[in-house]
C-alpha cells in the first residue's frame, strides 16, 4: 500500500507540474488573444475553447496532489485543538465515509456522459472550436478517479498524514 501511495505522489506531482505550464500557456495564448482581438481586430473561436481547455486542466490536474500532500484548506475552529488520535480517527472517517463516496459517484455519474462523447468524438459546441472536448471528460473522470484511489489508500492507513503541531496524546 505504501508503494502505491508513494506511486500516486509521484503521479500527482507529474500532474502538477503539468498544471503549472497550463497556467502558462493560458497566459501567453490570453495575451496574444487579446492583442489579436484589439490591436488587430481579429479572433479565433478556437482560441477561447483554447483558454477553457488550459484553465480546466490547471485547475484539474493539482486535486490529486492537494490531498496526498495534506494542503488543502481547513477551517478548523476545533480541529486545531485536537491530538493526533482525534485527528487521524476524523481524517480517516472524512477520507472513507464522505470524500470517497463524493469520488466514486462522480465517476459513476461522468461515466455515460464520457462513453457518448468518445463514440461520437465530441468536439467544442460552437462553429470553429476545438475538437476534443471528450479528452476533457476523460480528464475529469480520471482525475476523479485517482481522488478515489488516494481516499481509499489515505484512509486505509495508520495515520492518513502527519500532523505538524498538536496537543500532547492525553489531553485536549
Amino acid at each position: 500500500m505504501a508503494r502505491l501511495l508513494a506511486g500516486l505522489d509521484r503521479l500527482s506531482e507529474v500532474a502538477t507540474w503539468g498544471a503549472a505550464v497550463a497556467i502558462v500557456a493560458l497566459m501567453i495564448a490570453q495575451i496574444f488573444l487579446v492583442v489579436l482581438r484589439y490591436v488587430f481586430s481579429g479572433g479565433y473561436q478556437w482560441g477561447q475553447d483554447l483558454l477553457v481547455y488550459l484553465f480546466m486542466c490547471s485547475s484539474v490536474l493539482p486535486l490529486t496532489y492537494v490531498i496526498v500532500r495534506n494542503l488543502s484548506v481547513r477551517v478548523d475552529v476545533f480541529y486545531a485543538r485536537y491530538t493526533q488520535a482525534k485527528k487521524t480517527t476524523l481524517d480517516r472517517w472524512g477520507l472513507l465515509l464522505l470524500f470517497l463516496p463524493v469520488a466514486i459517484s462522480t465517476v459513476y455519474a461522468s461515466w455515460g456522459p464520457l462513453i457518448n462523447s468518445w463514440q461520437i468524438r465530441e468536439a467544442s459546441a460552437t462553429f470553429g472550436g476545438l475538437p476534443g472536448l471528450y479528452l476533457l471528460k476523460t480528464l475529469q473522470v480520471l482525475v476523479f478517479i485517482a481522488l478515489a484511489v488516494s481516499a481509499l489508500l489515505l484512509g486505509l492507513k495508520k495515520r492518513p498524514w502527519e500532523y505538524e503541531s498538536s496537543p500532547p496524546e492525553g489531553g485536549e
